[in-house]
């Protein structure tokens, strides 16, 4: 839909086709890349696919008991993630954590249960990994790439590639496919995906 619930203002079509394709990859257990050009409204698009998918109001979870979603963005557009949250989704409680006020590490897990979207950068993720890995993650929306960036952060962590650490970041969040299911059955998802014809 073009007006989710909760949202104000309206998707353009190529958003709501997006938020609707985050959907079917969260009902999946499958993560995804929202690969816009720049300026097409990437951050309305998944603020929209936050608030459908959030958790409900008395912070108990949902039916499928997600937690906050974790924001990781370059420095630079942190206050945009902040001042989109406030623009179309108001009754999303936002948290940025980040620079010398942010919550201590003893603290994030509460800080995070009491909110709906935490949002932080990659340095700070690096730096606050420890405390950020005890919270369960709804969903970890990880801004722009800025593969620089996280080859940087990567490094610094001492992680032994970039991927590593993504992976670090998300393994709570991706389910393991089923070693059980056949190879007919494993085809059959990965087309429906449109991995394969």
């Amino acid at each position: 839909p073009t007006r989710p619930e909760g949202f104000k203002g309206e998707l353009r079509s190529y958003q709501a086709e997006a938020s609707t394709w985050l959907g079917f990859l969260d009902d999946a257990g499958l993560g995804g890349c929202l690969a816009l050009d720049m300026g097409l409204g990437k951050t309305p698009t998944m603020l929209a696919h936050i608030r459908t998918t959030r958790r409900s109001s008395d912070n108990t979870g949902s039916a499928e008991g997600r937690g906050p979603a974790l924001v990781v963005a370059p420095p630079a557009v942190v206050g945009n993630w902040a001042a989109e949250a406030s623009r179309f989704v108001p009754d999303l409680k936002v948290v940025v954590h980040h620079g010398p006020d942010r919550a201590p590490l003893s603290r994030i897990p509460s800080m995070a249960e009491r909110a709906d979207v935490v949002i932080t950068t990659y340095g700070t993720a690096v730096r606050d990994v420890e405390a950020l890995e005890k919270v369960s993650w709804g969903k970890v929306v990880l801004d722009e790439g800025l593969w620089e960036r996280v080859v940087r952060c990567a490094r610094a962590a001492g992680y032994a590639s970039p991927q590593e650490f993504v992976v670090h970041l998300l393994e709570k969040e991706l389910a393991p496919l089923d070693s059980s299911a056949s190879e007919d059955e494993l085809r059959a998802k990965l087309r429906g995906l449109g991995y394969i014809e």
